[in-house]
C-alpha cells in the first residue's frame, strides 16, 4: 500500500485536489490523506470548494495562514514534517506556487520523500 499526503491551502490547490481522490481510486493500492495547511482558512473560500467540489474532509487541518510569510512558512515546515513522519508517507502530493507550497516540499524533502508537485497552467 502506497501511503500519500495530499496537500493544500489555497482555492487552486483545493481544486486540484478534487481529481486525486478518482485518480487514486481507479489506480487501486493508495491511501491518500489531506492535509489543509489553512493559507485559505476563510469558510467561504475553503470549507464551500470542499463541499462543492465533493473533496473528503482533510484529515489534518494545520491552522496555519494568519501571520506573517516567514512565521507561517516556519510552521507549515513543523506541522507537516510531523505528520509525514507519522503517518511514514511514500509520497507527497502538492500543486501550485501558493505559499504552502515550498514549505511543504522542503519538509518532504529532508525527509526523503518524493514530492509530485504541478504548476496549473
Amino acid at each position: 500500500m502506497i501511503r500519500i499526503v495530499t496537500t493544500v491551502g489555497s482555492r487552486l490547490q483545493c481544486i486540484n485536489a478534487a481529481s486525486v481522490p478518482l485518480m487514486l481510486q481507479a489506480r487501486g493500492g493508495v491511501k491518500e490523506e489531506i492535509a489543509h495547511t489553512g493559507q485559505h482558512y476563510d469558510a467561504n473560500v475553503s470549507d464551500v470548494l470542499f463541499e462543492d467540489l465533493e473533496i473528503p474532509e482533510p484529515d489534518y487541518n494545520l491552522g496555519i495562514g494568519r501571520g506573517s510569510h516567514g512565521q507561517n512558512t516556519g510552521q507549515i515546515i513543523e506541522e507537516i514534517e510531523q505528520i509525514l513522519v507519522k503517518l511514514r508517507s511514500d509520497r507527497v502530493l502538492g500543486s501550485g506556487d501558493t505559499d504552502s507550497a515550498p514549505p511543504v516540499a522542503l519538509a518532504a524533502a529532508k525527509l526523503y520523500i518524493p514530492i509530485a508537485h504541478d504548476v496549473p497552467l
